[in-house]
């Protein structure tokens, strides 16, 4: 107990009771400038990066999102395109819907007066083309017809066009990347919208682009994207896919239920000027098609 009155009475002394008392203000200063110190490096540092881990998980959720609706509304498109494609681009085996087309575009040049006779059609055997990821084959397909000038311009205009099923069939791959980098700037999020108006069927679009635009307008309301379909409504290949379907030829095709046309490309064309401003055309092409 001695001891223990003599620690007492040490510390009850005025100077060391005043000594202790600062260094305990300066311990707890130092604790304070301490737990600032802290404080700020987690403000500098960490909460920044919790602020960007959160910026990414967002993203990355939307982009989840993006994958997910775009994976499933790519599935129920193709599904569509690709029966499509195998009924009226590439059919399997034959060619009699070539043949149609053929002959259902000079019933129409012979009614407008631009086509006067046609020589029996001839069909060749097929050819393999190697490298195809899938089994195609060409067929040859020649005719000889006494034709006017126009209806020569409006046979090859046909030809030109065969093929044609979507909007992003007339688009050259420049074209394509501009849609897609555009929608990356502005608003990722509606990528899906994107590749419903590209897959959209080219012949709704021709009869009223208006109409197949407003949705994508409506996710994109900016002037980039307004120039950029009005680039497309300009372009060559639509324009010309357009005045093909207005002629002669064109509704005649849609009345017979003949478009889209299959994929046809020319092997041979030779015209030889007759009197009374008709043209004799000697016209090979190959028609494309599935092996069976």
């Amino acid at each position: 107990m001695t001891i223990l009155r003599q620690v007492r009475a040490f510390f009850s002394r005025p100077g060391i009771a005043f000594t202790g008392g600062i260094l305990c203000l300066v311990l707890s200063a130092w604790l304070i400038r301490g737990h600032a110190v802290a404080l700020r490096a987690m403000r500098e540092g960490t909460l920044p990066l919790l602020s960007q881990t959160t910026s990414l998980e967002k993203r990355l959720a939307l982009l989840s999102r993006q994958v997910e609706a775009t994976r499933l509304s790519k599935a129920a498109q193709n599904g569509s395109l690709e029966e499509k494609l195998r009924a009226y681009i590439l059919p399997a085996g034959g060619t009699d819907r070539a043949v149609a087309v053929i002959n259902a575009a000079f019933d129409a040049l012979q009614k407008a007066g631009n086509a006067k006779d046609i020589a029996p059609l001839t069909v060749g055997d097929p050819s393999r083309l190697p490298g195809s990821g899938t089994t195609l084959e060409a067929r040859p397909l020649s005719v000889a017809l006494t034709v006017r000038e126009n209806g020569m311009r409006d046979l090859l205009a046909m030809l030109d066009v065969s093929g044609l099923l979507t909007v992003h069939d007339v688009l050259v791959p420049r074209e394509k990347q501009e849609f897609f980098s555009v929608t990356e700037v502005e608003n990722p999020s509606s990528i899906v919208t994107v590749g419903q108006f590209l897959s959209a069927d080219l012949l709704q679009y021709l009869g009223d682009p208006r109409g197949v635009e407003e949705r994508l307008l409506a996710a994109f309301p900016s002037d980039t994207f307004a120039g950029l379909l009005h680039h497309l409504s300009k372009g060559e290949t639509v324009k010309n896919a357009q005045t093909f379907l207005a002629g002669d030829i064109g509704k005649v095709l849609i009345s017979q239920k003949l478009w889209p046309m299959p994929f046809f490309t020319i092997d041979r064309a030779e015209a030889k000027a007759l009197t009374d401003g008709w043209v004799r055309l000697d016209l090979t092409v190959s028609a494309y098609g599935r092996s069976k």
